[in-house]
């Protein structure tokens, strides 16, 4: 179903982060089909990071494994250097309710999209994401620290 472009995202501009260059082009069509204009599309954390120092979004599309830098600790590094672009997560371990109930203390629930994604799946996504209120942002402690030791054994697991 194409929904075509949707009002409330005009003007509105996404980084889409995943390894696998066939996702990431089918995500940066999702994307375009929904009205945002993809500023970029990368393979990884650190790529990411490397994009988002020189260029302004107010979106990033992350997934979760990656390598060189995974989508949880891009996600860490855009909060901690003051980034203003709004991450989330697109990535078949999104749509696993433990990796989002491992990661709670640090990463809203409602930021984890699980694939396969369709337009009207991101569309929502991408509305949940835009209209949630500005957070404070913790401090690594050890109950995030537990939180990413149970996720990456689910990583390995899978």
């Amino acid at each position: 179903m194409t929904t075509g472009s949707h009002g409330s995202l005009a003007g509105k501009s996404i980084l889409v982060v995943d390894d696998v260059e066939k996702v990431r082009d089918e995500l940066v069509a999702q994307y375009r089909a929904i009205g945002l204009n993809v500023a970029g599309a990368v393979s990884n954390g650190l790529a990411a990071l490397e994009f988002l120092r020189v260029n302004h979004v107010d979106l990033v599309s992350l997934d979760i494994i990656m390598p060189e830098m995974d989508g949880i600790e891009c996600y860490r590094r855009i909060k901690a250097e003051g980034m203003t672009a709004l991450p989330f997560f697109v990535s078949w371990l999104a749509g696993d309710p433990r990796v989002a109930d491992a990661l709670k203390t640090e990463i809203p629930a409602d930021l984890f999209q699980g694939k396969p994604v369709t337009e009207s799946s991101l569309l929502d996504r991408v509305a949940k994401v835009l209209a949630r209120p500005a957070v404070v942002h913790f401090a690594s402690t050890p109950d995030s620290a537990n939180a990413e030791d149970t996720a990456n054994e689910m990583i390995t697991a899978a």
